[in-house]
This record gives structure tokens, sequence and C-alpha cells, in this order.
């Protein structure tokens, strides 16, 4: 767990003129980030301290989400976004004692727990229009065609000696998981529209005032992939009518999505495929990858559950 004292706060506010320090809080959640609500005399402020590991690759990806939420911000786009603060050094990116942080203004806004109808539209709205701004955003990584990095994982995985319920469960169903990701592999899903998408449109990462939708944070995951793993994380990490995938819900998603931005009949099929690829990855996360402390057994449970049901909607033959 890593906390900021008052002093620290004071040094960090040395090098950013963002007044005096008032109040500073730990923000709750996360699976990855600390964040910490500051508030000074020239506002409110989110401080983010980065949990990854900071390693080339982490400092890459920074670098892209800096230069997409500038371009977002340039273009006007018609919801709030974490713009980073230059420093007084001119870097949006601080070095401060062990770790790496940056610093935006705080979004007004609050998270809704559970959705209504309206809720749910307007994130299917936020999200055309997310895509529609970043269509043409220049971005050329493929890492998202690259499973050999999760193979890999899954290699380590299987040499571990069972010591608890968790390994039990892990191991049990690894083959289950490498099987589908090798199938999933052979789907060509260069024939969908390739969009820099935003990879985690949860309810955790919308932001909702008097019931309208105006800020979407958190822009982590960034990945230049199919359109359709946006539409299929949104509608899967939304809780209206329930918690998941299902058909009602993507059928009522894309109605409202296509009044904004069109999709393709393979930008739909492929939505439930990249989910279970997304499921892939998370079967390796929630077990190891995962650097903050989570129930990793019930996680790991929900996501052998969910993806099992979705091998059985896929129109593709993953089995």
């Amino acid at each position: 767990m890593i906390k900021l004292s008052r002093d620290q706060v004071n040094k960090i506010l040395q090098v950013y003129d963002l007044g005096s320090l008032k109040e500073i809080k730990q923000i709750r959640g996360g699976y990855v980030n600390y964040n910490f609500d500051l508030k000074t005399t020239a506002g409110n402020f989110i401080i983010q301290i980065i949990g990854d590991v900071f390693n080339n690759w982490k400092r890459k990806k920074l670098g892209i989400q800096f230069k997409l939420l500038m371009f977002l911000k340039n273009q006007r786009f018609p919801y709030e976004i974490p713009c980073p603060l230059k420093n007084k050094y001119g870097k949006f990116l601080l070095k401060f004692n062990s770790y790496h942080l940056w610093i935006y203004r705080k979004i007004e806004g609050k998270v809704i727990k559970k959705y209504n109808l309206s809720h749910f539209k307007e994130v299917a709205k936020a999200l055309a229009i997310y895509h529609k701004f970043v269509k043409d955003f220049n971005y050329s990584n493929k890492d998202f065609f690259d499973c050999e990095w999760l193979l890999e994982k899954y290699f380590e995985m299987r040499k571990i000696r069972a010591k608890n319920k968790l390994d039990k469960l892990m191991l049990k169903n690894i083959d289950f998981f490498e099987s589908i990701l090798l199938k999933i592999n052979e789907i060509d899903f260069t024939k969908s529209k390739l969009i820099l998408t935003h990879s985690d449109f949860s309810n955790e990462n919308i932001l909702f005032k008097d019931n309208n939708l105006v800020g979407i944070i958190d822009f982590d995951n960034l990945e230049l992939a199919p359109i359709g793993k946006d539409i299929a994380i949104a509608i899967k990490r939304s809780n209206y009518l329930g918690k998941g995938f299902n058909k009602r819900k993507q059928n009522i998603f894309l109605r409202e999505y296509q009044k904004y931005f069109s999709l393709s009949a393979i930008d739909k099929k492929l939505i439930i495929p990249l989910l279970i690829k997304d499921n892939c990855s998370l079967f390796w996360w929630f077990y190891s990858g995962i650097r903050k402390r989570t129930n990793k057994k019930k996680a790991l449970l929900e996501i052998i559950k969910a993806t099992k049901k979705l091998v059985k909607l896929s129109e593709y033959k993953i089995k």
C-alpha cells in the first residue's frame, strides 16, 4: 500500500503551480494505480501514482495515453477527461522517491453503481463518440495481435505446484483457457475496424452528473484493437440487466451506439470472441498479474464461469 503524507504532498506541490495544500485523501478502489484526492487553494486535483513496474513498456504506454488525452482536449471532445498537468520542468510525469506520478484536475461527477436504461444508453452514445474522435488518431502498436506473451505466462503457470485452493482452481482450468486462446488466435481480426480502444469502458471509469454522462477516466489500457473490444467490455462491465454479458444487453447497446457511429457485420460478429480473448488475459492477471490485494479465487471463478458461457454463445467454433 502506497500512502502520501502531508509533507510529501507539499514537496510534490513545490514542483507544480497548484497553490497550497488544504486536504489530501486516498481514493479507494482500482486494481493497479494509487489515486489521491488533492484540494489546494488553486482547486481540486487527482494525484495518480503508477502502480505498475515502471519499465520502458510502461513509459511508452503513458506517453501514448498523454498524447491521446491532449489530442482529445484539442479536438474539443465533448466529455471531461483526465488531462495531465505539466510541472515546473515542463513534464507531465514526475519521479518522486521510488515511484512515478502525474496530476490532473479532478472531474466533477460520480460513479453510478447500478445503471438504468437511460444511463446504459448514455454509455453507448459516449463510446460511439469516443470512437468517432479517435478513428483517425495515428497509432500503430500491434500488442493486441501478439498472444505469445500470454502463452508464455500460461507455460509458467503450469509449473506451479498446488499449495492452496487458488492454485488448484487455476491448474484445473488452464488447459481450457489455453485451448480457446489458440482458437481465438486463428480468427482474422484485421477484417474489423482497428481503433485505439479505451479497453476499460466500465462503471468505475464513467462519471455522471444529474444523470448525464460528463466524464471518462482511466485510459491506462489503451490498445490498437478491433472496435468491438471496447463495445464488448462496455456491455460486460456495466451492471444494467445484471452482471456480465448477455445478448439482450448487446442489442440495446448496439442500437444506441449506431445512432452515432456505424458498425459492419464483422465488427458485431467479433464482439464475443474479443470478450473471450480479454478473459484469457484476465485468467492470468487475476491469478498472478494483479499487484493490489483482491479476492483472487472469487475473481478467477467468475472469469471461468463467464468464459464458458461466452464460448457457447459465440458464432465462431471456439470449443
